[in-house]
Protein backbone atom coordinates (compact mmCIF):
# COMPACT_ATOMS: atom_id res chain seq x y z
CA UNK A 1 0.00 0.00 0.00
CA UNK A 2 1.08 3.60 0.15
CA UNK A 3 2.10 3.51 3.72
CA UNK A 4 3.87 0.39 3.25
CA UNK A 5 7.48 0.76 4.50
CA UNK A 6 8.44 -2.30 2.20
CA UNK A 7 7.08 -0.82 -0.98
CA UNK A 8 10.36 0.13 -2.87
CA UNK A 9 9.79 -0.62 -6.23
CA UNK A 10 7.61 0.14 -9.30
CA UNK A 11 6.66 -1.36 -12.47
CA UNK A 12 6.50 1.42 -15.39
CA UNK A 13 4.22 0.87 -18.63
CA UNK A 14 7.08 -0.51 -20.44
CA UNK A 15 7.72 -3.09 -18.05
CA UNK A 16 10.86 -1.31 -16.67
CA UNK A 17 11.41 -1.33 -12.42
CA UNK A 18 12.08 1.60 -10.84
CA UNK A 19 13.70 1.53 -7.17
CA UNK A 20 12.18 4.46 -4.90
CA UNK A 21 15.54 5.20 -2.93
CA UNK A 22 14.19 8.31 -1.49
CA UNK A 23 11.55 5.99 0.64
CA UNK A 24 13.91 4.16 1.52
CA UNK A 25 16.60 7.20 3.07
CA UNK A 26 13.33 8.85 4.92
CA UNK A 27 12.60 5.84 6.78
CA UNK A 28 15.89 5.38 7.86
CA UNK A 29 16.46 9.45 8.38
CA UNK A 30 13.08 9.31 10.55
CA UNK A 31 14.69 6.09 12.49
CA UNK A 32 17.94 8.37 12.85
CA UNK A 33 16.16 11.40 13.80
CA UNK A 34 14.32 9.28 16.34
CA UNK A 35 17.26 7.55 18.14
CA UNK A 36 19.12 11.04 18.61
CA UNK A 37 15.99 12.48 19.97
CA UNK A 38 15.87 9.99 22.83
CA UNK A 39 19.25 9.86 23.42
CA UNK A 40 19.11 14.14 24.13
CA UNK A 41 15.82 13.38 25.91
CA UNK A 42 17.67 10.62 27.75
CA UNK A 43 21.07 12.95 28.33
CA UNK A 44 18.34 15.32 29.62
CA UNK A 45 16.91 13.38 32.02
CA UNK A 46 20.21 11.57 33.44
CA UNK A 47 21.56 15.39 34.09
CA UNK A 48 18.05 16.14 35.97
CA UNK A 49 19.08 13.14 37.83
CA UNK A 50 22.23 13.71 39.09
CA UNK A 51 20.68 17.55 39.73
CA UNK A 52 18.14 16.05 42.11
CA UNK A 53 21.05 13.35 43.77
CA UNK A 54 22.86 16.43 44.81
CA UNK A 55 20.03 18.50 45.90
CA UNK A 56 19.20 15.39 48.40
CA UNK A 57 22.43 15.37 49.62
CA UNK A 58 22.70 19.26 50.37
CA UNK A 59 19.82 18.81 51.78
CA UNK A 60 20.65 15.83 53.91
CA UNK A 61 23.38 17.58 54.94
CA UNK A 62 21.28 20.15 56.24
CA UNK A 63 19.93 17.97 58.47
CA UNK A 64 22.66 16.83 59.81
CA UNK A 65 23.78 20.33 60.40
CA UNK A 66 19.98 21.44 62.14
CA UNK A 67 20.07 18.27 64.26
CA UNK A 68 23.46 18.98 65.39
CA UNK A 69 22.80 22.36 66.39
CA UNK A 70 19.21 21.34 68.28
CA UNK A 71 21.82 19.24 70.58
CA UNK A 72 23.38 22.58 71.39
CA UNK A 73 20.62 24.87 71.82
CA UNK A 74 19.09 22.07 74.21
CA UNK A 75 21.60 23.16 76.93
CA UNK A 76 19.81 26.99 77.12
CA UNK A 77 17.02 27.77 78.93
CA UNK A 78 14.10 25.74 78.62
CA UNK A 79 11.94 28.64 77.09
CA UNK A 80 13.94 29.66 74.41
CA UNK A 81 15.08 25.83 74.20
CA UNK A 82 10.88 25.15 73.77
CA UNK A 83 10.55 27.75 71.27
CA UNK A 84 13.75 26.73 69.14
CA UNK A 85 13.38 23.21 69.55
CA UNK A 86 9.55 23.80 67.77
CA UNK A 87 11.11 26.18 65.33
CA UNK A 88 13.53 23.18 64.07
CA UNK A 89 10.95 20.34 64.31
CA UNK A 90 9.13 22.77 61.40
CA UNK A 91 11.74 23.34 59.53
CA UNK A 92 12.63 19.32 60.01
CA UNK A 93 9.58 18.56 58.78
CA UNK A 94 9.61 20.89 56.06
CA UNK A 95 13.13 19.22 54.53
CA UNK A 96 12.04 15.69 55.56
CA UNK A 97 8.77 16.57 53.42
CA UNK A 98 11.23 18.10 50.38
CA UNK A 99 13.26 15.53 50.66
CA UNK A 100 10.61 13.01 50.57
CA UNK A 101 9.32 14.80 47.33
CA UNK A 102 13.10 14.69 45.66
CA UNK A 103 13.26 11.10 46.35
CA UNK A 104 9.99 10.97 44.86
CA UNK A 105 10.75 12.64 41.79
CA UNK A 106 14.09 10.72 41.54
CA UNK A 107 12.66 7.63 41.29
CA UNK A 108 10.07 9.11 38.84
CA UNK A 109 13.27 10.27 36.86
CA UNK A 110 14.78 6.88 37.15
CA UNK A 111 11.46 5.35 35.68
CA UNK A 112 11.58 7.76 33.37
CA UNK A 113 15.14 7.25 32.48
CA UNK A 114 14.48 3.19 31.79
CA UNK A 115 11.70 3.53 29.72
CA UNK A 116 13.30 6.39 27.44
CA UNK A 117 16.35 3.52 27.55
CA UNK A 118 13.33 0.86 26.18
CA UNK A 119 12.08 2.91 23.84
CA UNK A 120 15.68 3.54 22.44
CA UNK A 121 16.73 -0.06 22.27
CA UNK A 122 12.88 -0.83 19.98
CA UNK A 123 13.68 2.26 17.78
CA UNK A 124 16.96 0.21 17.19
CA UNK A 125 15.83 -3.08 16.49
CA UNK A 126 12.74 -1.51 14.14
CA UNK A 127 15.71 0.70 12.52
CA UNK A 128 18.03 -2.41 12.41
CA UNK A 129 15.05 -4.56 10.61
CA UNK A 130 14.08 -2.19 8.46
CA UNK A 131 17.82 -2.26 6.73
CA UNK A 132 18.06 -5.62 6.67
CA UNK A 133 14.64 -5.87 4.92
CA UNK A 134 15.85 -2.62 2.92
CA UNK A 135 19.29 -4.74 2.15
CA UNK A 136 17.11 -7.96 1.10
CA UNK A 137 14.77 -6.09 -1.08
CA UNK A 138 18.44 -4.99 -3.17
CA UNK A 139 19.61 -7.89 -3.42
CA UNK A 140 16.52 -9.40 -4.64
CA UNK A 141 16.18 -6.73 -6.86
CA UNK A 142 19.91 -7.02 -8.36
CA UNK A 143 19.66 -10.78 -8.72
CA UNK A 144 16.16 -9.87 -10.87
CA UNK A 145 18.17 -7.67 -12.99
CA UNK A 146 21.50 -9.73 -13.73
CA UNK A 147 18.58 -12.87 -14.10
CA UNK A 148 16.90 -10.02 -16.86
CA UNK A 149 19.94 -9.24 -18.21
CA UNK A 150 21.55 -13.18 -18.86
CA UNK A 151 17.18 -13.87 -20.64
CA UNK A 152 18.12 -10.51 -22.65
CA UNK A 153 21.41 -11.90 -23.80
CA UNK A 154 20.06 -15.04 -24.20
CA UNK A 155 17.08 -13.57 -26.69
CA UNK A 156 20.24 -11.81 -28.15
CA UNK A 157 22.43 -15.00 -28.87
CA UNK A 158 19.47 -16.77 -30.16
CA UNK A 159 18.48 -13.85 -32.83
CA UNK A 160 21.65 -14.09 -33.78
CA UNK A 161 22.14 -17.65 -34.52
CA UNK A 162 18.53 -17.12 -36.77
CA UNK A 163 20.47 -14.81 -38.73
CA UNK A 164 23.12 -16.69 -39.64
CA UNK A 165 21.05 -19.24 -40.27
CA UNK A 166 18.50 -17.21 -42.66
CA UNK A 167 22.22 -15.66 -43.92
CA UNK A 168 23.07 -18.95 -44.78
CA UNK A 169 20.11 -20.17 -46.25
CA UNK A 170 20.55 -17.40 -49.30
Amino acid sequence: GDGDLFHLSRNTDDGETIVDTSSQDDEIRKYVNRVTLLERMLQAKVEGLKTMTNRVTVLEDVVQKLQSKLKTEQENLIEQQLKEKEEMNAQMANLTNTIDSLAQEKNSLSDQIEELALQQQLVEKCHNATVAKLQETIVSLENEIQLRIEEAEKQQQSLAEIGSKEEEET
